[in-house]
């Protein structure tokens, strides 16, 4: 029997003491020593096991590296918000689509909040290579006590490659595996970008609450100030926000947020960026927050913008200047977008337009709306513009720009009068007749049908009274001599784009009807040319656009073109003060200044049918030599029951709109007066005709050098410049007067009395046998004259 099995039986074999703990008792079995092989194949499992174990973690790793996704630095250009900017380069507006953000350069950040958020965020940022073993093992312990979930141990450019790089991924559910993924794509940043970059990149990407994302749109929401004039406890504040926004909200928990922007600057002591005596007078400086922002009114909308109608335009119009672009690219391309906007303008627009009190009130509980756009003549630069009464979509229906109605008569200066002053027909002295002749034949061979607004006449009228008084049978008239065809030629070289060349031989024209209607853009426009003497500047909103960097990607150069004569453009300007001075404007007026203007209405029409009691358009459209303004009031779809009622309302509302609004945008202005040019001068007028004469009449009025108009077939055939020469006992009468017509002669006698003696056609009579009289009166159809003896 062999001995490492046989029972020990020695007598000095010792009992367990009872209560000893139990230790291994000498039972005199013989152990017998490992053998040398078995350690040897421990060790050699042992290392298999370490290698393949390695080996797997190679091939794992090697397969989670090939499905990281494809480096693409791009991924690293944040959406950014773009702004607009007023006349005077004050932002008015931001637009981005979920992320207001605001790039910068590491130059533009703050000393103090680079340590700040260093301290905070990432200690060791510039001694690793993108991970942090020490902080990995710590939250590996702390993680056993955790239910195994990871957290922690995230170094900046972790955070970069996981809020930038692996956004597609589910990010809520935190694993070992996104963990290592994150490490992997941080290995990858570190070795493509330096540590400026990963840091700039990190703070323009992060979000810091209330919409800002960024460190500039953060310090534009709290302190309204660039991140590069943050001062050391603002720094501190804002560097503490983004591990919990919502949390340490200054303006919905400012003690939270007091507390951990005091965690931040004992930080700063720890990293010795500040001694801790500094740090504690830190800690007495309050947070004070940017002025004006309640805690309950922060806004986080997608579109921070005041004067919204304005700003959407500019927002389409920018989206079509950017052709490579889409309208994405407006609300996160960082673009600057400098327009011409001038606040104080607008914002009385929109003041006015918000008092219900100044506009005609609705029928049925339908409010009407309105619409008005301001131009600076000289520059085409639109100062304002309010598509309707309200706002409540954006980039919604802008019926200042897009709401195309019958002008009306505003039309009238454009394609009647403006055309026959350029044509040499008419001059404002002129005397027509307004009389009852509703048809005339178009040149479309359509009866076109007209009247007065008032349905009365006046018989012999001037051209300047006419206009003052807005007399439809003279405008109709005036367009049928010059042609329709001329007017509407002359209309379109003053910017109105909306006419059809269907209607060039339209006689409606005279009264506003066009086949599409116009905007108030076009009209502020068109009569701003006669305001800037005769040019027309093409209509810009945007001065120049430049990208995030600042680099130049469009600037305005506006066309300009003398489209008619100075003279021309004056002769209207005179004419339209007097609309205003004592006309149908007179609601316009503003004081000490020179404002021409014209008001214009359209009647209801519903279902092809002429509704007398109410009108479609309400319009007014005015000017000073520095600003032209047009504004419209009505439905946007007029019927039986939604009308405005032309026994309340007429076109005196929106002259007073206008007016109001003018009165306010032209306070810092200065007082002007429309230039005379040369080219126009004073002449005495024949008080019958209205036309230049020789003669010293005490009567006179304005005409363009070298355009003197005689009379045309639509004015008073009135006799004038009568004469009777005497030669022996017979008179030789003449006159001036159409010597296609007839005129009748009456003989004066002693008593006054008027015998008539004989009919003639042509300009002269010789009476052989007067007898003893006192003069001769010589009438036509429309006029007679009295040759005293």
């Amino acid at each position: 029997m062999s001995s490492y099995n046989r029972r020990a039986t020695s007598s000095n074999t010792r009992a367990k003491r009872p209560g000893t703990p139990n230790k291994k008792q000498n039972t005199g079995i013989k152990f017998k020593k490992p053998h040398r092989s078995t350690i040897l194949k421990a060790l050699i499992g042992f290392l298999i096991f370490s290698i393949l174990a390695a080996a797997s973690g190679i091939i794992y790793l090697t397969y989670l590296s090939r499905t990281l996704p494809s480096w693409d630095e791009s991924a690293f250009d944040q959406s950014t918000t773009s702004k607009i900017y007023d006349m005077n380069d004050s932002v008015v507006s931001m637009k981005y689509k979920n992320q207001n953000r605001t790039t910068i350069t590491y130059s533009q950040m703050s000393p103090d909040f680079i340590a700040a958020i260093l301290a905070t965020e990432d200690a060791d940022f510039y001694d690793h290579n993108g991970f942090s073993l020490k902080g990995i093992i710590r939250s590996t312990l702390t993680n056993l006590f955790t239910n195994g979930r990871p957290h922690g141990a995230s170094t900046i450019t972790q955070q970069l490659a996981r809020g930038v790089l692996l956004t597609n991924e589910d990010t809520t559910s935190v694993s070992y595996v996104r963990k290592i993924r994150e490490i992997l794509l941080a290995m990858q940043i570190e070795d493509r970008l330096t540590k400026e970059e990963i840091l700039t990149n990190y703070v323009n990407t992060i979000s810091f609450g209330h919409g800002a994302y960024g460190v500039e749109a953060a310090a534009v929401t709290y302190f309204n100030k660039p991140a590069k004039d943050l001062t050391m406890v603002e720094a501190a504040m804002i560097a503490g926000l983004p591990q919990a926004p919502s949390n340490y909200d200054p303006f919905k928990a400012p003690e939270k947020a007091l507390a951990r922007r005091n965690i931040v600057i004992d930080r700063l002591v720890a990293v010795d960026y500040i001694p801790k005596a500094e740090a504690e007078e830190l800690k007495k400086i309050p947070i004070t927050l940017v002025e004006g922002i309640p805690n309950q009114a922060v806004n986080e909308e997608k579109d921070l913008a005041n004067y919204q109608y304005f700003v959407d335009y500019v927002t389409s119009v920018a989206d079509n200047i950017i052709t490579e672009k889409n309208l994405e690219s407006i609300y996160n391309g960082g673009y600057r977008i400098y327009t011409t906007l001038d606040t104080t303008v607008q914002s009385a627009m929109e003041t006015v337009f918000n008092d219900d009190s100044l506009f005609p009130q609705g029928m049925n509980g339908v409010e009407p709306e309105s619409a008005m756009t301001i131009i600076d003549p000289s520059t085409g630069a639109i100062r304002g513009l309010v598509g309707g009464r309200s706002y409540s979509v954006e980039m919604g229906f802008n019926r200042a720009v897009s709401a195309k109605r019958s002008p009306g008569s505003t039309f009238k200066p454009i394609v009647v009068y403006g055309p026959a002053f350029e044509k040499g027909m008419l001059s404002p002295s002129m005397i027509v007749k307004d009389t009852p002749e509703p048809k005339l034949l178009d040149g479309t061979g359509k009866v076109y049908e007209f009247n007065n607004y008032s349905g009365n006449f006046v018989g012999n009228v001037n051209i300047r009274t006419a206009i003052k008084n807005s007399i439809n049978t003279v405008a109709v008239r005036v367009l049928n001599d010059i042609t329709p065809r001329y007017g509407f030629e002359f209309a379109k070289r003053l910017g109105i784009t909306s006419l059809s060349e269907s209607e060039k031989d339209n006689l409606a024209m005279a009264l506003g009807g066009l086949q599409n209607g116009v905007t108030t853009l076009e009209m502020a426009r068109a009569f701003g040319v006669f305001a800037n003497q005769g040019v027309i500047v093409e209509s810009n909103s945007i001065r120049r656009i430049e990208d995030s960097y600042g680099n130049l990607i469009f600037e305005s150069k506006p066309s300009s073109n003398q489209v008619i004569s100075p003279e021309v453009a004056f002769m209207v300007n005179n004419v339209l003060l007097d609309v205003v001075n004592s006309g149908t404007g007179t609601n316009a007026k503003l004081y000490k200044r020179q404002v021409a203007g014209k008001t214009g209405t359209t009647d209801l029409v519903v279902n092809g049918a002429n509704m007398k009691e109410g009108n479609s358009d309400l319009w007014f459209v005015g000017y000073t030599p520095q600003l032209s303004g047009a504004v419209w009031i009505g439905y946007d779809k007029n019927s039986s029951t939604s009308y405005l009622q032309k026994a309340k309302y007429g076109s005196g509302k929106a002259a007073y709109i206008w007016h109001k609004i003018m009165a306010i945008a032209l306070q810092s202005k200065p007082y002007l007066t429309f230039n005379q040019p040369s080219g126009i001068i004073e002449m005495n007028v024949d008080p019958i005709t209205g036309l230049p004469t020789t003669n010293n009449t005490g009567k006179s009025d304005l005409f363009i050098k070298g355009l003197l108009p005689s009379q045309p077939s639509n004015t008073l055939n009135v006799p004038s410049e009568g004469k009777a020469v005497k030669s022996g006992n017979t008179f030789k009468l003449s006159w001036k007067g159409d010597p296609n017509l007839e005129y009748v002669i009456y003989r004066i006698d002693a008593q006054d009395k008027a015998v008539e003696i004989i009919t003639v056609k042509g300009n002269e009579y010789t009476d052989a046998e007067p007898g003893d009289i006192k003069g001769y009166r010589i009438k036509s159809s429309d006029g007679e004259i009295v040759i005293s003896l």
